[in-house]
């Protein structure tokens, strides 16, 4: 079943998950992954496989981290520069420049990296934003990969970024012969 007509993944949607590879809302397979801290869940792209993201949760961790990259070398590179003049290599305050120049270092790639996904975001927005509804439903049909519908959870949570829990259960009755699949989580 193609073309359904209920969402446009190509609309832009804040709050959706959407694919940086295929520049749209696709539905997605939802893995989790068991770790000490707990459980973690990864969206992955039915079309591609690429990892998504949502941009309204990767928005303010990429600034945060881009706050503290600049901040910890802003810091470290003075108190370090002043440590080596005086040559106070041992002193704690050199230590604590390592320290904050050594989590700068870390830190400052995933916050590169987030800020490369969310140009990509904000581009497609952009220009996503400038066409009429018309052309954004006329791409939607078009787009190479077409949202279909299953009785899975993964797709209803899917729905349930561009529906309400009604017009989910709306869509299940009408393409799932009466089934209404709730997410697990």
């Amino acid at each position: 079943m193609q073309n359904l007509p209920e969402i446009n993944h190509c609309s832009p949607n804040l709050k959706a998950y959407w694919c940086a590879a295929c520049k749209a809302h696709n539905t997605f397979d939802i893995k989790s992954s068991r770790t000490s801290n707990g459980t973690t869940w990864t969206y992955h792209c039915k079309a591609c496989r690429f990892s998504m993201f949502n941009p309204s949760d990767v928005n303010p961790w990429e600034k945060g981290l881009f706050i503290f990259t600049v901040l910890a070398f802003l810091i470290a590179i003075p108190l370090g520069l002043i440590c080596l003049v005086k040559g106070d290599t041992n002193s704690n305050s050199f230590s604590l420049a390592l320290i904050l120049a050594g989590f700068g270092a870390f830190v400052g790639p995933i916050a590169w990296m987030m800020n490369k996904y969310m140009k990509k975001w904000n581009v497609w927005r952009s220009a996503q934003r400038r066409k009429s509804p018309e052309q954004l439903t006329q791409e939607g049909m078009n787009h190479p990969f077409q949202p279909e519908y299953e009785s899975s959870g993964d797709f209803t949570e899917w729905a349930q970024q561009f529906l309400t829990p009604e017009e989910v259960e709306q869509l299940h009755l009408k393409y799932g012969r009466g089934m209404f699949i709730p997410t697990d989580q």
